[in-house]
C-alpha cells in the first residue's frame, strides 16, 4: 500500500467510528423504536369503537408488518450512505479536484500523515438534522484541508492561494501607480529622501521580525524588499501566523506592504525609520497639550506654517506679496487686540490665510475667493482641526467674496455662531492688510497704528513709492472692518527721503 492509500485508509478508519456509531444506533434503537410504535399504534386503533381481540391481534401484526416495511426502507437508505469507502471516494475525488501529480500526491498524504495536535482541530458538527457529525481541520506546510462539512471535503493547495496573493498584490500597485507618480510630482519632486517615517502596529510588527530579538528601530530599503519577497511568497495567512498577527487584524497587512513598498520605490529613501507609536498615542498628546499638562519641546506650529507654504508654492501665489500680506495681518491682529479680543491660535489661522489668500487664482482668476476656499478644504494642512480649516477656508473667501450671513453659511457647515465671528474678525484684518498692496508691489515699508478717536483708526504707511491706487480702493477694503468693529480705518501716507 502506498503513503497516499495508507492516508486515505486512515481517513476511513477516522470517519468508520462514526459510521460505526450511527449503524448501531440505528439497529438497536431507532429501528426496534419505529416497530414498537407502529404496532401499538396500528393495534390500539384496531381496538377503538369495540374491536375484539381479534381484531387488536390482527392490528397489531399489521402495524409491526408496517413497522418492518418502514425500517428496511430507512436502513438500505441509511446503511450504505455510512460506508466509510463512500467518504474515502469523496476525499480521492477532492485530490483528483485539483489534478495533483503522483509526488504532490504523496507530498499531500506525508504532510497529513504526519501533521500534529498544533496543526490540527478537531470539531463537532452541531444543530438541527446534524447528527454530531465529526469534522477536522488541518493546515501543513503545502496543504489546508477541511474535513466533515458540506462539501464533505475541502481540500486547498497552498501554491495556488500564494499565487492569487501575488495577483492580487499586482492589482494593488496597478491601483497605487497613477496616485504615487502624481504623489512624486506634487510633493517630492527633487528631493533627495533618505529616510521614511512609518507608525502603526504594522510597521512594529515586521520590524519585529525582521530584526527577532535585537532592539533596532530601522529597516534598511534591501531588508524590507527581502520581507516583501518572503511575504508575497508565503502568503498573507501563514505570513501573519508567523509574525504574531492575529487572522481578524491581518486583512489589511497585503494592501500596507504594497503602500510602504510603493512609497520606498517612489521616494527613493534608504531608511524605514519605526516612531512606535500609532494614533491613541497622538490623541493622548493632543489631549495633554490641549489640557497644557505637556509642553512638547518641538515647535509645531512651524510645522503648520511650513505645510501653508508649500500649499502656497504648489499653486504659484506671488511669494513677495503674500510675505508682506502676511507681516502687516500680522501687524494688525497685535495692535487691534483690544477690539477683536482673539488668541495665540487666532493669529496662527490669520498667518494661514495670509499665505493662502491668493492661491485659488492658480484655477480661476475672476473665481478667486471661491476656488482658494475648495482648495483649502479639500487639502490636508497638518496640524488643523477640521473645525479650524473651515475657519481659514472661509476667512480667505470672505477676504475678497461676499459675505455670508451667519444662518446661510450655517446651512451648509457645522460652524456655531462663536465660529463665526472668528471668522468675520480675521477676515475684516485680512482684508484691510490686503488693501494695504493692492499693486502688488510692496510699495509700503512699514505701517504705524493709532486710534484717533472711538470711531477712527489712521494707518500711516511708510513709503518711497505713489500710493494713489492703494489710498483709491483703500476704502472698499476698511467697509469690512468698520462693519464688524464699528472703527473706520484711514489711510494716510508718508513719504520716505
Amino acid at each position: 500500500m502506498d503513503l497516499y492509500q495508507r492516508w486515505l485508509q486512515a481517513e476511513m478508519e477516522w470517519i468508520g467510528v462514526y459510521c460505526s456509531k450511527i449503524r448501531r444506533q440505528s439497529l438497536f434503537v431507532t429501528a426496534p423504536l419505529i416497530l414498537a410504535g407502529s404496532t401499538v399504534v396500528i393495534g390500539a386503533l384496531s381496538a377503538v369503537g369495540g374491536g375484539s381481540m381479534a381484531d387488536l391481534g390482527y392490528g397489531a401484526f399489521g402495524g409491526f408488518m408496517m413497522g418492518a416495511i418502514v425500517c428496511g426502507i430507512f436502513l438500505l437508505v441509511l446503511l450504505p450512505g455510512l460506508s466509510p469507502k463512500r467518504y474515502g471516494k469523496k476525499i480521492d475525488k477532492c485530490v483528483k479536484g485539483l489534478s495533483l501529480s503522483e509526488a504532490e500526491k504523496e507530498q499531500l498524504a506525508r504532510e497529513m500523515l504526519e501533521a500534529d495536535e498544533k496543526h490540527k482541530i478537531c470539531f463537532t458538527i452541531t444543530g438541527p438534522g446534524s447528527k454530531g457529525t465529526p469534522g477536522k481541520f488541518v493546515l501543513t506546510p503545502h496543504f489546508a484541508f477541511l474535513e466533515g462539512s458540506y462539501p464533505y471535503a475541502i481540500l486547498v493547495r497552498l501554491a495556488d492561494v500564494a499565487e492569487r496573493t501575488v495577483r492580487y498584490a499586482g492589482a494593488i500597485e496597478e491601483l497605487l501607480n497613477n496616485e504615487m507618480r502624481t504623489y512624486r510630482k506634487f510633493y517630492l519632486k527633487d528631493r533627495n529622501i533618505r529616510y521614511m517615517l512609518l507608525v502603526g502596529s504594522y510597521i512594529q510588527y515586521i520590524n519585529q521580525y525582521i530584526h527577532k530579538d535585537r532592539e533596532v528601530n530601522q529597516i534598511t530599503r534591501e531588508e524590507f524588499i527581502t520581507f516583501y519577497d518572503e511575504f508575497i511568497q508565503n502568503g498573507q495567512s501563514a505570513m501573519a501566523e508567523k509574525m504574531g498577527i492575529a487572522m481578524e487584524n491581518s486583512t489589511l497587512l497585503l494592501p500596507t506592504l504594497v503602500i510602504y513598498k510603493r512609497l520606498l520605490e517612489e521616494s527613493g529613501a534608504e531608511y524605514v525609520v519605526i516612531l512606535g507609536m500609532d494614533l491613541g498615542d497622538g490623541m493622548a498628546f493632543d489631549y495633554a497639550e490641549r489640557k497644557k499638562l505637556l509642553k512638547p519641546k518641538h515647535n509645531l506650529e512651524n510645522d503648520i506654517i511650513e505645510s501653508a507654504r508649500n500649499i502656497a508654492k504648489r499653486y504659484h501665489t506671488n511669494r513677495n506679496h503674500t510675505q508682506l500680506i502676511e507681516r502687516l495681518a500680522l501687524f494688525l491682529f497685535d495692535k487691534t487686540k483690544s477690539l477683536h479680543g482673539l488668541g495665540k491660535r487666532e493669529r496662527l489661522l490669520l498667518q494661514i490665510c495670509a499665505l493662502l489668500h491668493d492661491c485659488g487664482k492658480y484655477i480661476n482668476m475672476s473665481q478667486a475667493a471661491q476656488c482658494s476656499y475648495n482648495i483649502i478644504m479639500a487639502t490636508e494642512i497638518i496640524g488643523l482641526s477640521h473645525l479650524e480649516q473651515e475657519i481659514v477656508a472661509n476667512t480667505v473667501r470672505f477676504n475678497s467674496g461676499d459675505v455670508l450671513a451667519f444662518e446661510e453659511l450655517a446651512a451648509s457647515s457645522l460652524l456655531e455662531r462663536a465660529e463665526y465671528m472668528t471668522i468675520i474678525k480675521l477676515a475684516a484684518i485680512l482684508s484691510l492688510a490686503n488693501g494695504l498692496d493692492r499693486s502688488h508691489k510692496q510699495k509700503i515699508r512699514e505701517i504705524k497704528v493709532s486710534m484717533k478717536d472711538n470711531h477712527t483708526m489712521q494707518i500711516v504707511a511708510n513709503t518711497e513709492e505713489d500710493l494713489t491706487l492703494e489710498q483709491a480702493m483703500f476704502p472698499e477694503k476698511a467697509d469690512l472692518f468698520e462693519e464688524v468693529f464699528s472703527i473706520r480705518p484711514v489711510l494716510k501716507a508718508k513719504k520716505l527721503g
